[in-house]
């Protein structure tokens, strides 16, 4: 059986809260605590690496890259918590951060990275739709699309449905976008519009 995105589920915050639901399922949650420890193995000195091998970088910026790595590596505090991280990846299909950065000392870099509830997170796209004339689309007019301007909204409260939870979608706080780094499990519907979990074949019971 699958999740009923046409019932129940209305954006992206009801998606996440029915695959959480899921995930505590015992024989879902059997399943996942399977996938992520043959994923994240402790055991290993080193958890997840990057390879760089058959690239045509030099040697002074595949190092430069692999320091960054690292880097960042060190902010998410991968080697404790590369296990939750994975884990709310994988059943949430997506992970937002904030990138913090000193403002008295922005040179150094970034400071830190906050992970953020993606239901409390959503990107916003501006567009302006124009039409075009014909003479640029063989001669028929079209409306094009231009994204004018984008950024993310964080609402404390949530973007869900429900009773007292916000229903403005652009309500809450403004965030540039590249101030907010996120990572999607590369799954969408059929329309390509919805990002889906891995759990999203799950059985729903």
């Amino acid at each position: 059986t699958y999740l009923d995105l046409e019932g129940s589920i209305r954006n992206d915050s009801d998606l996440i809260t029915k695959y959480r639901d899921m995930s505590l399922h015992a024989e879902v949650d059997s399943a996942v605590e399977e996938v992520i420890n043959e994923a994240i193995t402790k055991e290993e000195e080193v958890i997840v690496k990057l390879q760089l091998e058959g690239t045509d970088l030099s040697d002074s910026l595949k190092k430069k890259i692999q320091t960054a790595f690292d880097e960042v590596l060190k902010l998410l505090k991968f080697k404790d918590q590369g296990y939750d991280i994975f884990r709310r990846w994988y059943i949430d299909g997506r992970l937002f951060y904030q990138i913090l950065i000193d403002p008295a000392n922005p040179t150094n870099g970034i400071s830190d990275l906050r992970y953020i509830d993606p239901r409390k997170m959503k990107k916003i796209r501006q567009v302006v739709r124009k039409q075009s004339r014909g003479s640029e689309v063989g001669g028929m007019s079209a409306d094009l699309m231009k994204t004018t301007n984008e950024y993310f909204v964080y609402n404390e409260k949530g973007f869900n449905s429900k009773g007292s939870v916000s229903q403005n979608a652009t309500s809450g706080t403004r965030i540039a976008n590249d101030a907010i780094v996120y990572v999607t499990s590369g799954l969408t519907d059929t329309s390509g519009t919805t990002v889906l979990s891995y759990l999203h074949p799950a059985p729903n019971t």
